[in-house]
C-alpha cells in the first residue's frame, strides 16, 4: 500500500461531511478500513470504519475511491492515524475524473477548500473566464484568495474597552471572556465569522498594557505576533481610553459603547449591547479585504489551491 495516497477534498475545518479521496491500491485500503471484500465501481456503500465512524464509501475505479465520514476534526484525525498505520501518504494532488480540463480540476479543488460562500459562483465561472484571454489583476487575485483561505482579522484595544463583547456580537456566541477587570482576556480568543459572505478568522487579543504578570506578558507577546501577521487590524476604543498604535497597513478604527458616549475620531461607532452598527461593521470588514468591484469584475481569477 506504500504507493496509495489520501487527500482531504473538503476544507480543513469542522463540517457536516468530510470527503476523503484515495488514489492507488484503493480496494485493499477499503477492505482494511471496512472489512468488506467485494467492491463494485460507482456503487455507494454505507460502511462502518471500525473504531472511527460510519461513512459512505465508493470505489470509482481500481485506482480511485472516496470516503465520506462525518466532518468532525476528531474523525479526520482518527482517519489520518489509521491511514498512517496502513502506510498511506498524504498527497496534495487529487483527481477529478469528471473534469474536462486542468482549470476545471483546479476549480473543483478550490471549491472543496473554499471557506467563504462568496467563492462559489466566482469559482464556477473561472473555466469560461480563463478562455477569454484577459489578463488577471494580481491585486484582485490576492484579495479574492481570501475567499478560499480566511484572512486573519484582529481586534486591538486597551483592556475593558468592549472588545470581547463586540466579538460576541459579531459571532452571536460567547466566544470571549467578558468581565470588567482589566486583562481578564489573557489569551487570544479566535472564531470563524461570516461577514456577509466572506469568512474570516477573527481574534480578540488580550488587552495590551504594562504588566508584571508572567502569563499576561506571554499573552501580550502572542498578540504582537498576531498583529504582524494580520490582514486587517480593528482598532477598538471607548470614550475613556486611547487607541493602541500599530503599524499595520490596513486598519479600521471602531468606537465602542456608543450607547454611553461616542468616540469622535472613530470611523465607525458601535454598541454591542444595543446591536448598533454590528452588521455595518461586518460589511466594512468585507469591503476592506475584498472590495465590491473585485467581486463584480469578470476578469479571470488566478486562484490558489
Amino acid at each position: 500500500m506504500s504507493k496509495t495516497t489520501w487527500s482531504l477534498l473538503t476544507a480543513q475545518a469542522q463540517g457536516a461531511i468530510a470527503i476523503i479521496q484515495l488514489q492507488g491500491d484503493v480496494t485493499s485500503v477499503l477492505e482494511s478500513l471496512t472489512g468488506r471484500t467485494t467492491w463494485h465501481d460507482n456503487r455507494l456503500q454505507l460502511e462502518t470504519l471500525e473504531g472511527i465512524d460510519e461513512a459512505i464509501c465508493v470505489r470509482v475505479n481500481d485506482t480511485l475511491a472516496q470516503i465520506m465520514p462525518h466532518g468532525s476534526m476528531h474523525v479526520i484525525r482518527l482517519l489520518e492515524e489509521r491511514f498512517h498505520e496502513l502506510g498511506l501518504e498524504y498527497a496534495e494532488c487529487v483527481s477529478f475524473p469528471e473534469s474536462s480540463s486542468d482549470i476545471e480540476s483546479k476549480m473543483l479543488l478550490a471549491l472543496s477548500k473554499a471557506a467563504s460562500p462568496l467563492a462559489v459562483d466566482l469559482l464556477l465561472k473561472q473555466p469560461e473566464l480563463h478562455e477569454t484571454g484577459k489578463a488577471p489583476n494580481q491585486d484582485r487575485d490576492h484579495a479574492l484568495n481570501y475567499l478560499i483561505y480566511p484572512p486573519t482579522v484582529i481586534m486591538l484595544g486597551a483592556s475593558n474597552t468592549g472588545k470581547s463583547t463586540l466579538m460576541n456580537a459579531l459571532t452571536s456566541e460567547d466566544t470571549s471572556i467578558v468581565h470588567d477587570m482589566p486583562g481578564v482576556t489573557r489569551d487570544a480568543v479566535g472564531a470563524r465569522v461570516n461577514c456577509h459572505g466572506l469568512v474570516i478568522d477573527l481574534y480578540d487579543l488580550p488587552g495590551i498594557r504594562a504588566s508584571d504578570d508572567e502569563i499576561e506578558q506571554e499573552a501580550i507577546a502572542l498578540s504582537m505576533r498576531l498583529i504582524e501577521q494580520a490582514n486587517l487590524v480593528i482598532q477598538v476604543r471607548d470614550a475613556e481610553n486611547a487607541w493602541i498604535n500599530c503599524q499595520s497597513e490596513r486598519v479600521l478604527k471602531v468606537g465602542t459603547k456608543s450607547d454611553v458616549a461616542e468616540v469622535p475620531d472613530a470611523e465607525l461607532q458601535v454598541s454591542a449591547h444595543e446591536h448598533k452598527n454590528i452588521q455595518e461593521l461586518a460589511s466594512r470588514i468585507r469591503a476592506l479585504l475584498v472590495p465590491e468591484n473585485f467581486l463584480t469584475d469578470m476578469s479571470p481569477w488566478n486562484f490558489e489551491v
